[in-house]
């Protein structure tokens, strides 16, 4: 359970850190996003970093890792069919994710 909370406090920060890296560069160039009351979707924090840095937030691992979050936030970390047991594979996390990318462990 701890290591859940884990994963998905990290996962939160990190999406936090790059809503704030836009932020202050936008700022820094006398620039600002509309201002909002919640915090950029996860396309929205891509596009503006692909657009504005050139930078491509998708890797890979990120894409995994946010995949373990969504399953351990909204399904409370429960695969629900036999599929999608099939499908998981391990990441460099140790984790279960619903990637099906992996033939073999990447991790020890």
């Amino acid at each position: 359970m701890t290591l859940q909370a884990a994963i998905k406090d990290t996962v939160t920060a990190f999406e936090v850190y790059l809503e704030r890296a836009l932020d202050e560069l936008l700022h820094a160039h006398d620039l600002a996003l509309v201002p909002r009351r919640t915090s950029l979707q996860w396309r929205e924090l891509r596009k503006h970093h692909a657009s504005l840095l050139d930078v491509e937030l998708e890797s890979l691992d990120i894409k995994e890792i946010r995949a373990v979050r969504h399953v351990l936030t909204h399904r409370r970390g429960e695969l629900r069919t036999e599929q999608l047991e099939r499908t998981t594979a391990n990441t460099p996390t140790g984790c279960r994710t619903l990637s099906s990318r992996s033939p073999k462990p990447r991790c020890s």
